[in-house]
């Protein structure tokens, strides 16, 4: 099992100040605040761990903050779920000068806590009492031909770029090919959202996916048959219970692949949430719609295997938003013009690629514990 982090927080109190930036890193300043009357010259944490996007704000407000309220900046650790953290950290140090820098420690919170889960549902030991429908995982006995949809793709939240992607799938007239969720405006991840109608990543085909987002909106809310209802998922009793617990491997038993639309798209930063490890747990490949690289990162960092080239990713280095949105709207159109018995082929050429990524993730290793402490206590000897 995964060791607590708070339980290093309690060991280390005396040495210590934790942070929570509760809302995310936009609120980073109000949660120093509320700790500079203690902050003694102790090290300040600033526990980022379930989050991995933030700007080149977030670091200005840290940096203001130190400024304003005489901290030092070495005495700052800040640990996000964010692959590209130290680079996009340099980039910022380097465009603003600044010498004396704050510490950093990037952490792979909801990969281990999604392999905890996991684990916990192929074990038995899940709390299956707290879901509507019990979550369950697949063996590859389970994986049959002739399905009925090509793809699955959750999207509860209304993000733009998923709003785009979605259009631009529906122009196409892909939706009724695939097991697709659009969110409703009274329910989502951070409460009440309204549509979106603003895609700032969008330059060359703006009037287009205007024109197709308003037809799209009509669909909403969209549930994916079979599962819980967008509007009760993470409400009233369902409040705040385990993401991974709405993992249901019968569902990717109707589908060949998932479109992954990740939480980050049009960013700098790199954030893999339990969305990403659903498909690998249940034995399904997926194309990525995230940021840059992440499929490289899936691969070199990671250690999983990717899906190419049964999947054209080269989608996955292309750094301009709008075209990375447009050659995946392409590769969808590739495989949904594929029959069954070319799908068929398709996903069991895949067989080797798919157990070793369930396998992988399975027993992919819980060291974000060590990690923490060991940069808490080198900061502690400095």
């Amino acid at each position: 099992m995964i060791r607590p982090i708070q339980d290093l927080y309690n060991q280390y109190k005396d040495d210590i100040c934790v942070v929570v930036p509760f809302g995310g890193m936009n609120h980073i300043k109000n949660a120093i605040d509320n700790i500079v009357h203690r902050y003694n010259n102790r090290i300040i944490v600033i526990d980022s761990a379930s989050e991995g996007n933030l700007t080149e704000q977030a670091f200005k407000d840290i940096h203001d903050k130190c400024d304003d309220s005489e901290i030092d900046c070495n005495k700052i650790l800040l640990i996000q779920s964010n692959y590209n953290l130290e680079n996009q950290y340099e980039e910022f140090c380097n465009k603003n000068t600044i010498k004396t820098k704050i510490n950093l420690c990037v952490t792979e919170h909801k990969l281990e806590s999604s392999v905890e889960s996991f684990n916990f549902i192929k074990n038995e030991t899940w709390n299956f009492h707290e879901y509507d429908k019990r979550p369950n995982l697949n063996e590859w006995s389970d994986m049959k031909e002739n399905r009925e949809y090509y793809f699955i793709s959750y999207n509860k939240t209304l993000r733009p770029d998923r709003v785009a992607l979605l259009s631009l799938l529906y122009k196409e007239d892909l939706i009724k090919k695939g097991l697709v969720s659009i969110g409703s405006e009274e329910y989502g991840s951070t409460g009440k959202q309204e549509w979106p109608n603003e895609f700032n990543f969008i330059n060359d085909n703006l009037e287009l996916i205007n024109e197709w987002s308003d037809k799209l909106k009509k669909l909403q809310p969209l549930n994916v048959d079979g599962e819980p209802g967008v509007d009760t998922l993470d409400e009233g009793k369902n409040k705040g219970v385990n993401v991974c617990g709405y993992t249901y491997g019968d569902q990717f038993q109707r589908v060949y692949f998932m479109l992954l639309t990740e939480d980050v798209f049009n960013s700098e930063s790199m954030f893999f949430s339990q969305t990403t490890y659903k498909p690998i747990v249940c034995l399904t490949p997926f194309i990525m719609f995230g940021s840059p690289y992440m499929i490289k990162n899936f691969v070199e960092v990671q250690g999983f295997k990717s899906f190419s080239p049964w999947i054209d990713e080269s989608y996955d280095s292309e750094e301009d938003h709008e075209k990375r949105l447009l050659m995946i709207v392409d590769e969808m159109k590739r495989l949904c013009s594929m029959n069954i018995s070319e799908m068929d082929e398709w996903y069991f050429g895949m067989k080797d690629i798919l157990i070793h990524n369930q396998n992988h993730l399975l027993n992919y290793p819980l060291d974000d514990y060590d990690v923490v402490k060991n940069k808490i206590e080198y900061l502690l000897s400095c």
